[in-house]
């Protein structure tokens, strides 16, 4: 009796949950659409590849989650500087990483560039493909694969934390689960102290 958008929300809260607990108390009912839903994403998950961390996040939309199906980024190691001295803080970051199962990454941030120089980009490049997307801009998400080039417009919400927003307030309010907390953000924090050279 639910609508298609709802059920697909909830069982993809429980497969979260279920995920980051190990185990969940659900109906007889919810457990069984549950399996159908999950075991697909966990098995993708048993490839550890590009385009099967994104078919499983765009199910789930949980980082966490994805992050506990593939793997935690187990080194890590940076080279930043503050070239302008206009703040305290590195101004010019560069970094790269490796996941449990050897992927690895890397990436480059300057926040003082010269607007000629300006770039905001994300790419992420696996055996099938290549997805491009930025973090600042409202530019189309890019697909290039097999079939070509496919532009992904995602409207962006008015208010950008009112996903995570909605959650703390349920979870406040006893009506779901958080999974934004200081335990889900250690790993990514020790990785930022690697690439700042804090530790």
């Amino acid at each position: 009796s639910r609508k298609k958008g709802h059920r697909e929300a909830l069982l993809s809260n429980l497969t979260i949950a279920l995920i980051e607990h190990k185990r969940i108390f659900t109906t007889v009912a919810k457990a069984k659409a549950l399996r159908m839903y999950a075991e697909p994403l966990i098995t993708r998950a048993k490839k550890d590849d590009t385009a099967n961390r994104r078919l499983v996040f765009s199910y789930l939309q949980s980082r966490d989650a994805v992050k506990e199906l593939f793997g935690p980024i187990v080194q890590a190691k940076g080279y930043h500087t503050n070239r302008e001295g206009l703040y305290e803080t590195e101004d010019s970051v560069s970094a790269c990483f490796q996941f449990h199962d050897g992927l690895p990454g890397s990436g480059s941030w300057r926040f003082v560039s010269h607007e000629s120089a300006r770039q905001d980009r994300i790419e992420l490049i696996g055996d099938q493909g290549q997805l491009c997307f930025s973090v600042f801009t409202y530019d189309p998400i890019v697909l290039h694969n097999a079939q070509g080039r496919q532009e992904i417009i995602v409207p962006n919400p008015q208010h950008v934390q009112m996903p995570l927003i909605e959650q703390v307030v349920l979870h406040l309010q006893h009506q779901g689960f958080c999974t934004a907390d200081s335990i889900s953000a250690t790993s990514v924090n020790w990785v930022m102290d690697r690439i700042l050279g804090k530790i």
